[in-house]
């Protein structure tokens, strides 16, 4: 392969490399509005660091946003076991931010000229195709979410 075709391959990553960029300054207000409006939780550390660490770690570590989905559900329904209504409307609030997350996959996708599958007959593919921008992306906005708020409980230590 010659050095040529070899960056021509690689410009749609670097191209969704910077949308990707440029996508998570955009939205890292968002996160740190999610960690403020469940400030109490954090400062007085009824929303455990652990929690956030593992929050992080998972998304870090896995394959699919669905792992990720799956721990802020388990988390939210152990809140609701526990009668702690205010952390289980906290990980809702933050499933509700994930799936918006999720929902701009294909915009984002699109804007870095990536190559989809069609529509037509292929939900699969395009939907598995669409899965790693869509982990990169909640990558991002968790890395945010996360720093602000173990920031917010780290003050009021």
């Amino acid at each position: 392969m010659s050095e040529a075709s070899s960056l021509k391959d690689q410009e749609p990553h670097l191209s969704l490399r910077r949308h990707l960029v440029v996508w998570s300054e955009e939205h890292e207000q968002s996160a740190v509005e999610l960690a403020e409006r469940h400030r109490e939780l954090l400062v007085k550390q009824r929303l455990r660091k652990a929690q956030l660490n593992g929050l992080n770690s998972i998304a870090q570590s896995t394959e699919g946003l669905g792992n990720v989905m799956s721990f802020v559900t388990h988390q939210g329904a152990k809140a609701e076991r526990a009668d702690q209504k205010e952390v289980k409307d906290f990980w809702a609030d933050l499933s509700k931010e994930l799936m918006a997350v999720e929902d701009e996959a294909l915009a984002l996708a699109l804007a870095a000229g990536l190559e989809l599958p069609p529509e037509d007959g292929r939900a699969k593919k395009r939907k598995a195709a669409l899965k790693g921008v869509a982990l990169a992306m909640a990558r991002e906005w968790l890395q945010h979410f996360v720093a602000h708020s173990l920031m917010l409980a780290e003050s009021e230590e």
